[in-house]
């Protein structure tokens, strides 16, 4: 391998982790890679002074602490003459490395067409450029998102999206991509003090990087594309390469009650890990309804007993259930979730003349098989392949308000119920999609 590579990293903990000082093995990590390949250079952006372990081995500079880890990698790019070819790992120093092999699994995505690649994959976000940011409720100030936007920037911001979001941990990208963005947005401002509803005071470390995180996330969704976004993990901070700090503490409290996230497997590098809860499940999988039989897809809707006390099948415009299956549309457009051969679930998209821009979503899930995430992968199945199949901006969907499971899915899977819309029988939610 020739690829210039250039690592830069956020320089603030060195040593230390879970409060505990004198532990280098990433410092460590990061001399061996160096001086055994001459295409590799780290550098490190610092926002507190380096140990001399640092200084006698790297090239470094000490900026003003602003911005956090974003902060520290736009000064970094800033700072450095990168060919536009450089592949960039961005990465915090509060991480524990469990395997280098990463290096050749992202090069190789980038290859392959990815822009952007985090380690484990986080919560999206419905991303308003023009409403009062949260930052904003706890200095007071009444900023929106866009008043934090760099104003030479602020003309990208013109819309609403669902932003996919990489944590500022870990990535991996090009320098040309990140030109392309116009560098990494980030609250320009110094770390300050907020209180909370009972008075007490709290320094806005989450607020002031979750503001950062989604600004940024903006501008990848937008201008890279969800399709051009990857991750290493479904896991929450954690892949099997490494495992990302919290503040300097390995292990964090949120741990215990945190799961891996329910996506489609074309968002991951090496696809879902599997957990010892999904092992049963290896033979359910999901195809197109024209891979199935009219015999599978009869016996499974002739099977449906207490679900249709909160779903039943929307014919549309067609005359019969069969005469639906027998679309060449439909066949394209509905998912079943299989059993080895039975069908155990369902989901269809079909449109309204009305709503030239959306598509409905339908979908039902056998009751013994309810309970497994198996609503929240159809949601998500079926936004991909609006992604890249269709041209439709906004999904809808309905359900009935005392169906709990279906809109537990519904939120996991990034929807929003619409209140503006007035429907005693009905939750009216949807889902926001931009190329």
């Amino acid at each position: 391998m020739n690829q210039k590579i250039q690592f830069i990293i956020c320089g603030w903990w060195y040593d230390e982790f879970d409060g505990r000082k004198g532990i280098t093995d990433f410092i460590d990590g990061l001399i061996n890679l160096q001086k055994e390949n001459k295409f590799i250079d780290v550098f490190w952006s610092c926002h507190k002074e380096p140990i001399d372990l640092i200084k006698d081995n790297f090239e470094y500079k000490l900026f003003k602490n602003i911005g956090l880890e974003w902060g520290a990698y736009d000064k970094a790019f800033n700072h450095l003459n990168l060919d536009d070819d450089t592949i960039v790992f961005c990465i915090q120093d509060d991480m524990v490395i469990k395997d280098w092999s990463f290096i050749e699994k992202c090069i190789e995505e980038i290859y392959n067409g990815a822009k952007i690649i985090g380690n484990g994959f986080n919560y999206p976000m419905n991303f308003s450029p023009q409403t009062e940011a949260r930052l904003s409720y706890w200095l007071k100030t009444k900023d929106k998102w866009i008043d934090y936007v760099r104003k030479e920037n602020q003309h990208m911001f013109d819309i609403d999206l669902q932003a996919l979001s990489i944590r500022g941990s870990f990535m991996c990208t090009r320098y040309d991509y990140i030109k392309e963005i116009n560098g990494f947005e980030y609250v320009n401002k110094p770390l300050s003090y907020g209180k909370k509803e009972d008075g007490t005071k709290f320094i806005l470390t989450d607020p002031f990087g979750n503001t950062s995180l989604y600004m940024n996330a903006y501008k990848f969704t937008k201008y890279f594309g969800v399709d051009k976004m990857k991750w290493l993990s479904n896991t929450y901070r954690k892949s099997k390469y490494m495992i990302e700090c919290g503040r300097g503490n390995v292990k964090i409290k949120s741990d215990s009650y945190t799961k891996p996230f329910e996506i489609p497997e074309n968002f991951l590098v090496d696809g879902c890990e599997k957990y010892e809860e999904d092992l049963i499940n290896d033979n359910i999988h999901m195809i197109k309804m024209a891979d199935v039989s009219w015999h599978q897809f009869n016996k499974f809707l002739k099977s449906l007993t207490v679900e249709r006390k909160s779903w039943s099948l929307d014919l549309q415009h067609f005359k019969s259930p069969k005469d639906m299956f027998d679309n060449e549309i439909a066949k394209e457009t509905s998912i079943c979730v299989m059993d080895e051969k039975k069908v155990i679930g369902f989901m269809n998209l079909y449109g309204e003349p009305s709503l030239t821009d959306s598509l409905w979503i339908s979908f039902v899930v056998k009751n013994e098989y309810q309970g497994r995430g198996l609503g929240t992968q159809l949601l998500l199945t079926a936004e991909q392949m609006i992604l890249n199949q269709m041209p439709h901006r906004r999904i809808l969907a309905k359900h009935y308000p005392d169906n709990i499971a279906s809109n537990k899915a519904f939120v996991k899977a990034g929807y929003i119920q619409n209140d503006t819309v007035s429907n005693d029988s009905f939750v009216i939610m949807y889902k926001n999609l931009f190329k």
